[in-house]
């Protein structure tokens, strides 16, 4: 297997996991379009480049890459969501596990969906939100 293959084996597989990790992990709050756009990108390149084999783009797309997987993944995961709300209240319902955020602009990292919970504290229901960046419990009413 040559070079040029494992790269795209790597690629193809780095292309599902993204959504993959987002639906069970992160339930949807990751903003993952920047590492796809950078991964097409990079397949793009790579089919335009495979004859001249210069290492240094490909450096950069790898340290470029990184950058933003680390930047854009969420600091808190949906269980470490859950058990921040457990601390608190009793969960009743889980259905909806992800919630719209208005308001946050347009920003590569930026959060637009918070994880959300159902839950019931002093004989009343109320609906919670935790931001993914922070923790940080929101009561909606």
């Amino acid at each position: 297997m040559g070079k040029a293959q494992l790269g795209w084996i790597i690629l193809v597989v780095s292309f599902l996991m993204i959504p993959i990790i987002d639906q069970t992990i992160y339930k949807g709050v990751w903003p993952s379009t920047l590492p796809i756009v950078l991964l097409v990108t990079h397949a793009l390149y790579l089919i335009k480049d495979t004859k001249q084999k210069r290492r240094l783009p490909y450096w950069l797309f790898i340290l470029l890459f990184f950058s933003i997987l680390y930047f854009s993944l969420p600091k808190f995961t949906y269980q470490q969501a859950k058990d921040i709300v457990l601390k608190k209240y009793e969960i009743i319902d889980e259905k909806i596990p992800i919630v719209p955020v208005e308001g946050t602009g347009y920003y590569p990292f930026a959060f637009t969906h918070f994880y959300s919970f159902m839950v019931k504290s002093d004989d009343t229901d109320l609906r919670v939100m935790v931001n993914p960046d922070n923790g940080k419990v929101i009561i909606l009413n």
